[in-house]
């Protein structure tokens, strides 16, 4: 399962670059057309001043609150909540609106809801003779409905579900059309980010009068890059777009921003022939976008947006949550069972293996100290703790992060080689796995992992055959040893499970009649018949403790008791004689007077269970 993620990902790297080759084509047979005008969305003018200032290039970007626009992936980056808004007053008192908020969860998602609108009023009626007959309006909106999700560490998809109404004098119509986006991080080298939106999927149209039009189909791709400089808080990002719409030539969208401790921004870009630039301010919770656009058809324009952010960062209400646990796990930690402090351990254990696999290894040490708390001599944790200390020490001393993963996988691969000399070549393939989950196209890895799985199923497979072997010679304990060994291995084998089952069973019988015999030999008919009867409860098919069973029950039946022997004065005298010799060590005398008594009471266990004690005694006299 962890290997098909590495696979996951590069297929959608290979997808979102041919979709970029296949915009960039100018003959693609997507949406191309044989000619180059068109028609193209209303909202096509963009959804915010940050992302204008960058020449539009803001599809690989998308971490903001108008990346419900841009890609609605992108507002699963978003670690507050945001609201932005943008106004803009055209010609002829044209406005063109844009709102846009997110509400990014912890366990859910993040949900996005967006408004934009184009709207003017006052628009001259006129008759067939030019006469001026009132006025009239006109205003179109559309309300986005947004979703996205992690699907991995690297990868986000979106969806937004859109709702468009239009109104031209008395006529309104309305539209229902949907968007999907994708953002991918590069493993590796995840300052490198490619976005993905494609506009109206699916439009079901706008019917004004007679005839339907549909929002035109629109393919954005982008890629995004980030470098640090003199700080950690200090990036400059890079972008370029190229979107396509149906019956349209591609456009090509170019843009830089230079981010200064998050709180100032300069930007620049280039817009489909149109120069701009941009700025940006930050203070607290309110943000302020600027852009500039130099365009030969409208001239110089200025553009700004507003943007606000609530609440606390998802990181830190993660890191709250976290800390919550804590205090409540160190609250119940004296209460707790030894079975809860080990089960609360192998929590911790689990954990801190799925954060070590994501290379989390900070993350991985304290869920392993955490364990290591609930159980102090928990050696698999200790174990864990050793295994990851390089790792540790990497990550603090080393910056360049090829050289960290290169020293990651050659530990693995010595882990793994280790496991499998000792023969544990399921913890071997493990550890294989957590490599091609870092690097899937490891041939060493993949080379050893083959390896591996052979040894390992020639281990089930032989260790079957010795099981069964020892099985049907019924030598069970035997058995039942290579048979838990099987399991340990694949515990998920029905077939093992049950041979577990079935054995277990035949060695409970094998006791049971094993203690069921010497009762019976000594004469103790009541306990024997317990015996018998739990031992045929184990094993059915057992004829042996069947007919034991059957005969100690006759023989209970058939006893005489010591009641029925003092109503015989002769011999109650002869049974009491008996009890006298024996106290007075002349064993021989007692067991004749005892035998006595059983040749007219054969069945009196009193005197049957007497003999064999003093038998038993004057053997062990004879050996001393």
């Amino acid at each position: 399962m962890r290997g098909s993620f590495g696979f996951i990902n590069n297929l959608l790297f290979v997808i979102l670059f041919s979709a970029l080759l296949i915009l960039i084509a100018p003959n693609n047979g997507l949406l191309a057309n044989d000619y180059s005008y068109g028609v193209e969305s209303i909202f096509s003018y963009g959804a915010s001043a940050r992302a204008m200032g960058m020449g539009g290039a803001f599809v690989g970007i998308s971490d903001d609150a108008s990346a419900v626009y841009y890609n609605p992936a992108g507002i699963s980056q978003l670690e507050k909540i945001e609201l932005s808004g943008l106004h803009i007053s055209l010609w002829e008192g044209v406005n063109y609106d844009c709102l846009d908020f997110v509400f990014p969860t912890l366990d859910y998602g993040s949900f996005g809801l967006g408004i934009m609108r184009v709207g003017v009023g006052d628009i001259p009626r006129r008759d067939e003779y030019n006469i001026r007959w009132g006025s009239f309006v006109f205003h179109q909106e559309q309300y986005f409905l947004t979703y996205a999700h992690h699907i991995t560490q690297y990868l986000s998809v979106g969806a937004s579900g859109k709702v468009s109404s239009q109104t031209i004098d008395s006529y309104n119509a309305s539209d229902f059309s949907s968007d999907l986006g994708i953002l991918f991080k590069i493993p590796g080298h995840r300052e490198l980010t490619i976005g993905l939106n494609i506009q109206n999927l699916y439009s079901s149209g706008l019917k004004l009068d007679l005839e339907t039009e549909k929002e035109p189909l629109n393919i954005k791709a982008g890629l995004g890059y980030e470098i640090l400089f003199g700080g950690y808080n200090n990036r400059i990002r890079l972008a370029v777009d190229v979107d396509k719409t149906e019956q349209k030539e591609a456009n090509m969208h170019f843009g830089m921003e230079t981010d200064f401790g998050g709180n100032f921004f300069v930007r620049s870009g280039y817009d489909a022939g149109d120069i701009v630039f941009g700025a940006g301010l930050s203070y607290r919770f309110v943000k302020l976008d600027y852009a500039f656009i130099s365009s030969e058809g409208i001239g110089d324009v200025h553009r700004f947006t507003l943007s606000f952010r609530f609440g606390k960062p998802l990181s830190m209400k993660l890191r709250e949550r976290i800390a919550r646990e804590q205090v409540i796990s160190k609250e119940r930690f004296a209460v707790f069972s030894r079975q809860e402090k080990i089960s609360n351990a192998n929590y911790y254990l689990n954990q801190g293996d799925s954060l070590a696999a994501l290379s989390k290894f900070e993350e991985a040490q304290r869920a392993y100290l955490n364990a290591l708390a609930w159980k102090p001599d928990f050696q698999p944790a200790k174990k864990r703790l050793n295994d990851i200390n390089p790792e540790i020490e990497m990550l603090r001393y080393e910056e360049k992060s090829d050289l960290r993963r290169t020293v990651q996988e050659e530990m693995i691969i010595k882990r793994a080689e280790r496991l499998a000399s000792e023969g544990n070549y399921k913890s071997a393939i493990d550890e294989i796995d957590k490599l091609l989950l870092i690097d899937s196209n490891n041939q060493q890895a993949e080379a050893l992992r083959k390896s591996y799985v052979s040894l390992y199923q020639n281990q089930i497979r032989d260790l079957k055959l010795k099981a069964y072997s020892l099985y049907k010679q019924k030598e069970y304990p035997e058995a039942y040893g290579e048979y838990q060994t099987l399991s340990e291995l694949n515990p998920d084998d029905p077939v093992v499970r049950g041979r577990i089952n079935e054995i277990s069973n035949k060695l409970q019988a094998a006791l049971h009649f094993k203690r069921g015999l010497q009762l019976y030999n000594d004469g103790n008919y009541s306990l024997s018949e317990v015996e018998f009867k739990m031992a045929f409860d184990y094993d059915p098919k057992d004829k042996t403790s069947l007919d034991y069973l059957n005969r100690s029950r006759e023989k209970i039946s058939g006893t005489t008791t010591l009641e029925k022997l003092k109503e015989d004065s002769d011999i109650w005298k002869l049974y009491l004689d008996g009890i006298k010799a024996y106290q007075n060590g002349d064993f021989q005398s007692a067991i004749k007077l005892w035998r006595k008594v059983l040749d007219k009471y054969p069945t009196n266990i009193n005197a049957i269970r007497n003999i064999r004690q003093a038998e038993s005694l004057m053997q062990s006299q004879g050996r001393r």
